[in-house]
């Protein structure tokens, strides 16, 4: 792919990148304060992200940059939208990190602490450190969930996030 097409991915992308990034960057979870540091978060187009039939998508583990795969732009506006949405939720993990408590039910919207330092803070926060990969992935929908009130789903075969669907799979990679 040339770097001119990666130039016209990076159009198609951004007002979804950017009203995604409204709705999380601006959201209140405490009632007083913002999620003001996803405003710094940017994204890049890298053919390299589609490395298997289901990547599209992948945030950095400090969440400060979303990237994406090429291929994208090919999918329904639904599915970019809750990629997207869900790629801001591990954004919004890394970003604040240890601040949000989740559940193992995926229709539970993740629940903000913020700073707390009791007892039970400082438990999650050690449990959050060691959390795999599925309690990761699991996470980013559930701050979906608590910033939009939309519930990340799976359709297809090949499992992508979407607005319908069945709660993601356990070993989904």
């Amino acid at each position: 792919m040339s770097s001119g097409s990666l130039e016209v991915v990076a159009c198609i992308i951004q007002p979804y990148f950017d009203a995604v990034k409204h709705t999380f960057a601006n959201f209140s979870p405490d009632g007083v304060s913002n999620l003001s540091k996803l405003t710094r978060v940017g994204f890049l187009i890298e053919p390299a992200v589609h490395n298997t039939p289901r990547h599209f998508a992948a945030c950095r583990e400090d969440g400060g940059l979303l990237v994406f795969a090429p291929e994208i732009v090919d999918l329904p506006e639904e599915s970019v939208t809750a990629m997207l949405a869900h790629e801001f939720g591990h954004a919004a993990d890394f970003s604040y990190p240890g601040n949000w408590v989740t559940s193992d039910d995926p229709t539970k919207a993740a629940i903000w602490i913020g700073s707390r330092s009791d007892k039970q803070a400082m438990r999650w926060r050690k449990f959050w450190m060691g959390r795999n990969t599925d309690q990761q992935e699991m996470a980013a929908d559930a701050i979906v969930k608590a910033v939009t009130g939309k519930t990340v789903g799976y359709c297809g075969s090949l499992q992508i996030q979407c607005f319908t669907g069945k709660p993601r799979p356990v070993g989904l990679r």
